[in-house]
């Protein structure tokens, strides 16, 4: 009785997936590239820790379209700060 409890289950998970993936709506497509906002310039005197300090910027690509502007809003990113960026 336990094994057709769990069939069920797993068949209930199964077409609860189908019809998330088929129900979703797709995300608008960007036509331009993506600029990240512009860092105000420090007050002279002033010092300015975000350019003196390296960061590291982490981003998830699965190779779908949310992850590829994730990805190029983070290499936009670095090229105006030192740091490095790891792609998982």
């Amino acid at each position: 009785m336990h094994l057709w409890v769990l069939a069920a289950w797993a068949l209930a998970g199964v077409a609860g997936l189908i019809l998330v993936t088929g129900l979703r709506r797709p995300a608008p497509s960007l036509t331009g590239p993506l600029i990240p906002p512009l860092v105000p310039a420090a007050a002279p005197g002033a010092l300015d820790l975000a350019a003196a300090q390296p960061i590291t910027l982490i981003v998830g690509f699965d190779d779908s379209e949310p992850a590829r502007r994730a990805l190029t809003w983070g290499a936009d990113l670095l090229r105006a700060r030192p740091g490095s960026l790891h792609v998982v």
